[in-house]
């Protein structure tokens, strides 16, 4: 009974637009990440859902490890992740795109799964990500990290550094696709104001310890915080938060924190491992 009411309220929920309302940023350089190679992290917003982790190895593609989400269990799809060459990356919605818009440009397919299988690098990544229609993507090898904020006709605009630091939230910021910002939320613009104060005003280089705690800031309240918690009359809350610290000898730091069931939405799950042991039975 508790499962069936459950999905009754995802589906009023579901008709009512709730959207997927995350934060991405990372780092790279010796100046900015403390023991050099990169950081990149993700909160994954929205309403109560399944949420894991998984690792993927299909014959003849790069094997990767992703967090994972869904409705149901048995059909839950990649959100970001990390792959055995190296390379990180995470994923937005452009919740500031009314929906009729996007759902008139043709599904390409699940953008995380499809770079991660196959692509190597940010160099590689970026060439091969035309025609995702409206998303923002960060992505992370050990040497660089990249932002692409994708038009709803799927052109992208690339953004790529090798010290520094990029973030992003649920709206366009490049000249090009501010046009877009159709329905331009507080809360988009909240936690991009947030993530980029914190990452400018912060002591520099940043520990993965220093962007966990970024994903889990409070600073703007229940609906508008990088970590959000929902009121009576908001139900995205944080599903998730994924911080990867990629070392310059491609080795991974990896810090999870979800919430797997959406009975339990109080309730998380912290992973803690390396790229090396989650990859190693592949890669024999």
């Amino acid at each position: 009974m508790k499962k069936l009411y459950f999905l009754i309220i995802c589906a009023v929920l579901m008709t009512c637009g709730a959207c997927d309302a995350c934060t991405l940023f990372a780092a790279t350089g010796s100046a900015y990440v403390k023991n050099g190679g990169t950081l990149i992290s993700k909160t994954r917003d929205w309403t109560p859902q399944y949420n894991g982790a998984k690792l993927y190895a299909l014959h003849g593609k790069n094997a990767f490890y992703a967090i994972i989400a869904g409705d149901m269990k048995d059909s839950m799809s990649p959100r970001g992740g990390i792959n055995d060459k190296g390379l990180a990356m995470v994923v937005a919605s452009a919740s500031s795109v009314p929906k009729d818009v996007l759902r008139k440009i043709p599904r390409k397919g699940n953008i995380t799964q499809d770079i991660l299988s196959a692509c190597d690098s940010v160099e590689e990544a970026v060439k091969n990500i035309n025609g995702y229609r409206g998303q923002f993507v960060l992505l992370a090898d050990r040497k660089e990290i990249a932002l692409v904020e994708i038009s709803p006709e799927g052109i992208p605009d690339v953004k790529r550094i090798k010290s520094g630091y990029l973030y992003h939230t649920n709206h366009y910021v490049c000249d090009d696709f501010v046009k877009y910002n159709v329905k331009l939320g507080e809360s988009s613009r909240t936690r991009f104001d947030r993530i980029g104060s914190l990452l400018t005003e912060s002591a520099k280089p940043f520990s993965i310890e220093d962007f966990t705690s970024f994903t889990d800031d409070r600073h703007d309240g229940p609906v508008n915080s990088i970590w959000r918690v929902g009121d009576a009359r908001h139900s995205i809350k944080t599903q998730a938060a994924f911080t990867v610290h990629i070392s310059p000898d491609g080795d991974a730091e990896i810090f999870l924190k979800i919430c797997k069931d959406p009975l339990f939405p109080k309730e998380f799950e912290t992973i803690k491992i390396k790229s090396s042991e989650i990859f190693c039975s592949v890669n024999k």
